[in-house]
């Protein structure tokens, strides 16, 4: 996140490395509802690498952050249906691994959650929280393989990141004024690309990307991206 922080990493054992770090906290979950924090948020990465034969390499990594978050001043008990209450926990796990041998690479990862955000780590957005507050479960998944052929390498990826309603937006299906929701459902990605190396410092490259969102009541939204370019080392 963007937040300052102290990590401390161990030693690498037989492929494994510990990574634990503390960071201040992020207050304004829930719609700007929770404004109130009192201790660092904690976060862990447990990582693993491991080569094979001459070109085969293995690495594995998950993680995790937790964090609580208060409503300033008093707080009374709530009283509608699914409302916020006087706290909320932002938590996470995120995980994946990533395998090569030879000319073929393949990665993976995934995440689960709630309050994660859409953008980045622990983002308050109104996707991350309904109208009242509460943090809504957030999964994704993501895959990327890439194929080495000669001087090019040919890639292919696809991902998606998910959102799921709370019991609050199943009771409260309009806002105050009478007007329905619709929140967010997913964000979906698929990428290509070629990159062509003329020289070990000249590389060609062109690529593509699809970008879609959807929302519950239908709505949809797709934008596609083409590039090509050149990178020069020196």
């Amino acid at each position: 996140g963007f937040a300052a922080g102290i990590i401390y990493g161990t030693p690498v054992l037989k492929g494994f490395q510990l990574n634990v770090g503390g960071f201040e906290p992020i207050a304004l979950y829930g719609n700007g509802a929770l404004t109130r924090t009192k201790y660092l948020r904690p976060e862990a990465e447990l990582t693993y690498e491991a080569r094979f034969r001459e070109t085969g390499k293995i690495i594995l990594f998950a993680n995790g952050v937790y964090q609580t978050a208060y409503k300033g001043g008093s707080c009374e008990p709530p009283a509608a249906p699914a409302p916020l209450g006087c706290q909320d926990t932002a938590a996470g796990v995120g995980y994946g691994g990533r395998f090569e041998l030879g000319p073929v690479r393949l990665g993976a990862a995934g995440h689960y959650g709630r309050g994660l955000g859409t953008n980045y780590a622990l983002e308050s957005t109104d996707a991350s929280s309904d109208p009242s507050g509460n943090l809504r479960l957030v999964d994704g998944y993501f895959v990327q393989g890439q194929f080495v052929l000669g001087r090019a390498d040919l890639a292919a990826g696809w991902g998606i990141n998910r959102i799921h309603l709370t019991n609050y937006d199943l009771n409260n299906p309009t806002d105050s004024s009478g007007i329905k929701l619709s929140v967010l459902k997913y964000q979906m990605g698929i990428n290509a690309s070629v990159v062509y190396h003329v020289r070990p410092y000249l590389h060609l490259d062109v690529d593509y990307f699809r970008a879609q969102a959807k929302w519950f009541l239908g709505e949809s939204q797709v934008v596609h991206v083409a590039n090509a370019g050149m990178t020069f080392n020196w």
